[in-house]
């Protein structure tokens, strides 16, 4: 590639921070599953050489080289972008109202009580994707809002994940009770063990807050 067909002149301007994902597991789980996403990809010349493919799939105005100093531009704080980053259309937040009017209700919930720590919310998305939970609840309030550093927490996995909001926890509960799931609390000082609820056939599971866990 020469430098003449690197697309649109590449001007360094910081990109509004919860639409700019970074790093290279989040960018290429972008490209290759949500790619609708996708509005942007930003790489480095001279080490873009990895990203050929999904670079040349993209219209020009959607593909842009910088100067590594140029590149560090587009952050408004230093941060470790592995030479590549993108920037996402807005993702539309989901309620759990959507979530419970759907007539294909998932088996598995997981509601994560006021659990501030962005890199504490990326690991729980990991493993709760591991243990097949695909529906995870915030609170509207109190909970990371930043779509961007959640991808990038997750390693990408928020990009898997389907991810709602509710203001009112409890009164949730107390609908998934209605619909015949069993609501399960993680507490360190709790007697049971994880192997007994495996064989629920409908379970919201409840994590609590960093410090102060479940609130009651």
């Amino acid at each position: 590639m020469s430098g003449k067909n690197y697309g649109p002149k590449a001007r360094p301007k910081a990109v509004q921070a919860n639409y700019l994902i970074y790093g290279k597991q989040p960018v290429k789980l972008l490209a290759e599953q949500e790619n609708y996403l996708l509005e942007e990809l930003y790489l480095v010349k001279g080490q873009h050489q990895e990203w050929l493919e999904i670079y040349q799939n993209l219209p020009k105005k959607s593909r842009k080289l910088f100067e590594p100093e140029q590149f560090a531009k587009l952050f408004a704080e230093p941060v470790n972008h592995q030479n590549v980053a993108a920037k996402i259309r807005p993702k539309k937040s989901l309620t759990s109202e959507q979530l419970l009017l759907n007539e294909k209700a998932p088996q598995k919930i997981l509601l994560c009580d006021q659990i501030t720590d962005i890199g504490n919310c990326g690991a729980i998305i990991r493993s709760a994707l591991a243990f097949a939970f695909e529906k995870i609840i915030f609170p509207k309030h109190h909970a990371p809002n930043d779509f961007a550093k959640l991808v990038k927490a997750s390693a990408g996995y928020a990009l898997q994940s389907e991810i709602y909001y509710e203001n009112n926890l409890v009164r949730l509960i107390l609908k998934l009770k209605a619909q015949g799931y069993w609501v399960v609390g993680l507490d360190g000082q709790a007697k049971g063990e994880l192997a007994e609820i495996k064989n629920f056939a409908k379970l919201a599971l409840i994590i609590g807050n960093e410090n102060r866990g479940i609130r009651r």
